[in-house]
């Protein structure tokens, strides 16, 4: 089954996510990992950046991480950037994310334990269709982690929308406090380590705040 990884990276002191010497690198992973897969920058923190890519499978990534030859090609990146985490989530496609948007949501969510999990997804799954109505032809893509989806203590949700900008999301936001009675009370679900950025195509020529 595919499965999507989304890796956190912070750049080391002096990189920065348009240094040369990190964007000419990038074509570079993406060969060595023989996937499709995007590099997503966060608005709020510039020292961090994502990796997004959808294995064919959680065996192939793991035959990845296996092959000591295969890692040595990410050699030169990892003097670049330091790993912080990594999350997968079951999913289709590439093509299925909103990495076309000019500004990427991404949200690590720690959920608290009891029946938080059950009602934070009840109200984000009812807020599907009107956020993709907001943000189309963007989707907006959301699951629980690959090693959360079953009955354990502390669930973990990953979540993904496309936006024209950081205002339109901001704004839409602010609309949805005012018109929907259950959307201000959603932050109440979180669990210390919830994680929200707003990101942008590194390998796209403008940046669009």
């Amino acid at each position: 089954m595919p499965i999507l990884e989304l890796c956190k990276r912070r750049l080391k002191e002096g990189i920065s996510a348009s240094s040369p010497s990190l964007l000419e690198i990038l074509p570079k992973v993406r060969e060595a990992l023989g996937i499709d897969c995007v590099f997503q920058a966060s608005i709020e923190e510039p020292a961090i950046f994502f990796i997004l890519c959808v294995w064919p499978s959680m065996a192939e990534h793991d035959a990845f991480l296996a092959s000591p030859e295969k890692l040595s090609m990410l050699t030169p990146f990892d003097q670049l950037c330091d790993f912080e985490w990594v999350e997968f989530m079951e999913f289709s496609s590439m093509k299925a994310l909103p990495i076309e948007a000019p500004i990427m949501t991404v949200t690590r969510a720690f959920l608290k334990s009891g029946n938080h999990p059950k009602e934070y997804y009840r109200k984000i799954s009812e807020l599907k269709a009107p956020i993709e109505e907001e943000t189309k032809p963007w989707p907006c893509v959301f699951s629980w982690t690959d090693d959360t989806k079953g009955e354990v203590e502390r669930k973990k949700w990953l979540m993904f929308v496309g936006w024209r900008s950081k205002k339109h999301h901001q704004d839409y936001a602010a609309m949805l406090r005012r018109t929907n009675e259950e959307f201000p009370g959603i932050p109440e679900h979180y669990d210390e380590g919830t994680m929200h950025s707003h990101t942008i195509n590194m390998e796209k020529p403008v940046w669009v705040g």
